[in-house]
């Protein structure tokens, strides 16, 4: 039995424990928050704040783990790289994890290797931001350089000369969620966002799958959930594969996960948005699993574990079974009265609906769902194909008829 550190125990961590366990690990999860469900799951917890790289490491070294993972959020990557890098352990360095998860060091990245991206300013304070952004005009993204998640992102549509005074607010409440203290404001990217998972085994990809990805509408383009296969035509696809394989590379990216959001305009250029070094969220490992039988769940532990990736591909694109992710939110925030059970659902859409999952409870409070986190719970589900998926979904979650007060 080998003992895995699991850094977050959110809902997206849920999976990671249920699977190193049913391996037959020893799963210890650790956040600040000693209510959060992945903590019920495991063997053990650590009240340890994950952003906290030296004491992750100093738990890690006390509890002698044979490995070290994460997934579903960008806000463990940095603390997993410095164990991995000072305890000989299976993962991505720290270099590497700040040049990818922190948007600034990535843009700057992304200029100087030549890659497309878009204009950016980077701020510690509104003293700094007000007078280099009043001769801007256009729309723009205003976002923390660390998380993720939709946490902190502002669109801004701003005129040159014009009092910034308006937008300090958001400004504010982005630098605030900067775990760092900067933000970062880009150019404001047209075209079809696609997200997706991918996995290196040594440099090549074993698993890469862009998703049809839905959002909330603006200003806040929360995702709502994913599908797979992808729509998108043989040439885009291999374009946007081609960007992220060449981007990885350069950035000495060899193995593991990686979760990916990109931009495809209408010539089919292709600017990568983020990349990840982990799995993603909002069930694309599971529509992964399910659809293309490739758990890289399952991948990620056995290689933060043994060093090695195991040597198992997905399914080709052609052969990919419908699979898709609905993201349960509301509309407001408020006290949530009503719920279908889940077993009733399950008993109604048995033949389709793999998987069904409430993060909260009839009289709990909840949010509006303008970031990932204020979710409610997910849907996984499977249909002969995609447009048979998307209404099967939309009656799923018209069953669960999620209502709040």
């Amino acid at each position: 039995m080998k003992t895995l550190l699991v850094l977050g125990a959110t809902p997206f961590q849920i999976p990671i424990v249920k699977k190193a366990k049913q391996l037959g690990h020893f799963v210890i999860t650790m956040d600040n928050v000693p209510d959060n469900p992945a903590h019920l799951h495991a063997d053990e917890s650590a009240n340890v704040s994950i952003t906290d790289p030296e004491a992750v490491l100093a738990f890690a070294r006390q509890r002698a783990v044979d490995g070290i993972i994460t997934g579903g959020s960008e806000i463990g990557v940095a603390a997993l790289g410095h164990v991995c890098d000072e305890m000989g352990l299976a993962g991505i360095s720290h270099e590497q994890a700040l040049k990818l998860t922190h948007k600034d060091r990535f843009r700057a990245f992304q200029k100087e290797q030549g890659l497309p991206h878009p204009d950016f300013l980077v701020f510690g304070g509104w003293d700094e931001f007000q007078p280099a952004s009043v001769s801007l005009t256009g729309k723009f993204v205003l976002k923390p350089v660390d998380r993720s998640g939709s946490k902190g992102v502002f669109i801004l549509d701003l005129v040159a000369g014009q009092d910034l005074e308006g937008h300090r607010e958001d400004f504010e409440e982005a630098l605030a969620q900067s775990l760092v203290g900067r933000v970062i404001l880009e150019g404001f990217l047209t075209g079809r966002e696609h997200g997706g998972d991918g996995f290196l085994r040594d440099g090549e990809l074993v698993s890469f799958f862009i998703t049809n990805k839905a959002l909330t509408p603006a200003p806040y383009y929360v995702p709502t959930g994913h599908t797979i296969p992808s729509v998108l035509p043989v040439p885009t696809r291999d374009a946007v594969q081609a960007a992220l394989e060449n981007a990885l590379h350069l950035a000495g990216f060899r193995n593991g996960p990686f979760n990916f959001d990109v931009m495809v305009d209408s010539g089919d250029n292709v600017t990568i948005i983020e990349i990840g070094p982990r799995f993603g969220g909002n069930g694309i490992p599971q529509i992964i699993a399910q659809g293309a039988g490739f758990d890289e769940i399952v991948a990620n532990i056995i290689y933060a574990l043994s060093g090695s990736v195991p040597d198992i591909r997905a399914k080709e694109h052609d052969a990919v079974s419908p699979t898709g992710s609905r993201i349960l939110g509301c509309e407001k925030s408020g006290t949530l009265v009503n719920l279908a059970p889940i077993e009733s659902v399950k008993r109604k859409f048995e033949s389709g609906l793999i998987d069904l999952a409430y993060d909260f409870r009839i009289g709990d409070r909840v949010e509006r769902f303008t970031q990932g986190n204020y979710r409610i719970g997910h849907i996984i589900a499977t249909a002969p194909d995609l447009a048979g998926l998307d209404r099967l979904l939309d009656e799923i979650a018209e069953e669960i008829d999620v209502r709040v007060e």
